[in-house]
C-alpha cells in the first residue's frame, strides 16, 4: 500500500530540481494559506496575497531549517506578506504597532465564503476586532490545528508566551462576541461552538489558484 510522501521529502526532491514536488506542495497547503488571509481581507485579496506567499516560498525554499515543519515555513511567509499587505494599504501612524491594532480598524469588512450562516459571520465579524496577533494566534491553532510549539515559532515567541496569549485572545473573542450580539444567545453559543465551526471551515475547499514553481 503507497503512502503520501511527507513534507520533507517533497522539499528535498523539489529543492533537487523536481518541479512536481513543489507542485504537490503547493496544493498541500494552499487551502491553509487561502483562508489565512480569507478572514482578514475577503476572498479577492485571499487570491493575490496567496499567490505571493507562494512566489515567496519559491525564492526562499533554500532557507527552510533542517527539520522544521513546511506549513509552519509556508505560514509564516504568509504572515509577513499580510503585514506588508496592511503597511502598504493601511492609515498612517500604524507601522510600529502594526500587530496590536485590528483588521477591522485598518481595512473594510471582507467579503469571505468562510463565513456562511449568521453564527459564522458574528465570528468573523469578532476575529477581525482582535488585536492582530490576537487573531493569528487564534487562527493558527484552532483552524490550522497547530500545536504551541509550532506556533511559537511561526511567531518568534516561545512556548509558554504563545499559551498564555493564546488564553488571552479567547478570553477577548468571547468578550467581543458578547459585545457583538448585544446580549442576544447567538454571542454565548458563538464560543460554545467555535470548534465545529473550525471543523467545518478546514473541511471546506476554497477555489484553487495556480502557483509558480
Amino acid at each position: 500500500m503507497s503512502t503520501e510522501p511527507e513534507d520533507s521529502e517533497l522539499l528535498d526532491a523539489w529543492r533537487g530540481g523536481d518541479t512536481d514536488s513543489g507542485g504537490k506542495l503547493f496544493e498541500r497547503h494552499f487551502v491553509s494559506v487561502f483562508r489565512f488571509f480569507a478572514a482578514k481581507l475577503g476572498d479577492v485579496a485571499a487570491q493575490d496575497l496567496t499567490q505571493r506567499t507562494f512566489v515567496a516560498v519559491v525564492q526562499s525554499r533554500d532557507r527552510v531549517r533542517e527539520g522544521a515543519k513546511f506549513r509552519g515555513f509556508v505560514l509564516a511567509v504568509a504572515r509577513n506578506q499580510l503585514l506588508m499587505h496592511l503597511r502598504s494599504r493601511g492609515r498612517r501612524g500604524i507601522d510600529v504597532e502594526l500587530e496590536s491594532n485590528c483588521v477591522d480598524e485598518l481595512m473594510p469588512s471582507p467579503d469571505s465564503a468562510l463565513a456562511g450562516t449568521e453564527q459564522e459571520r458574528l465570528i468573523v465579524r469578532a476575529l477581525r476586532r482582535l488585536p492582530l496577533d490576537q487573531q493569528i494566534l487564534v487562527e493558527l491553532h484552532y483552524w490550522e490545528d497547530l500545536s504551541t510549539e509550532e506556533v511559537g515559532e511561526i511567531l518568534g515567541i516561545p512556548r509558554g508566551t504563545v499559551k498564555s496569549r493564546l488564553f488571552r485572545a479567547r478570553d477577548e473573542l468571547r468578550t467581543v462576541l458578547a459585545t457583538l450580539a448585544a446580549g442576544d444567545r447567538l454571542g454565548d453559543s458563538s464560543i460554545q461552538d467555535l470548534e465545529q465551526w473550525v471543523a467545518r471551515i478546514r473541511s471546506a475547499r476554497p477555489p484553487s489558484a495556480s502557483t509558480s514553481r
